[in-house]
């Protein structure tokens, strides 16, 4: 799923570094409306709506890289079995109203409930609690 979720990003082979103006300028315009920019010899930006967002696309773009390297260990993806436009869609519709689908009352979306990558936040969150790193988050009570 870490693959069919991250279909918004781009790919760009930039030289500069960012203390360049016009390097800035042409950031922002190849990033456009998408969330997550890959750049070449350089590593990633996500641009998430909220922190729980950006973490969320982060770690499963590190999630996609790593199976991709998994899956390809020559290079060659002759064996990778692709998903059909109409599971990518699917999937990008529970994606992107958040709460990995639980946000249903009476089999209609709650959109007042979780929001994109709110749900796994906390799961980490308490995870670092209960392992002794005290986080100090604020969590829901529904």
């Amino acid at each position: 799923m870490h693959q069919i979720s991250l279909q918004k990003l781009c790919h760009v082979a930039k030289t500069g570094i960012l203390v360049d103006e016009a390097e800035k300028k042409s950031i922002i315009a190849d990033l456009a409306e998408k969330h997550v920019m890959i750049l070449r010899n350089h590593g990633f930006v996500i641009c998430g709506v909220t922190i729980e967002h950006a973490f969320l696309l982060a770690y499963h773009l590190i999630l996609a890289c790593e199976t991709q390297i998994r899956c390809c260990p020559n290079g060659e993806n002759q064996q990778v079995i692709r998903t059909s436009k109409e599971a990518q869609e699917q999937v990008e519709q529970v994606v992107k109203i958040g709460g990995g689908g639980v946000n249903r009352i009476d089999g209609k979306v709650d959109p007042k409930k979780w929001q994109i990558g709110e749900l796994e936040w906390e799961a980490y969150m308490r995870n670092m609690d209960r392992n002794g790193y005290k986080t100090g988050h604020q969590y829901k009570n529904w």
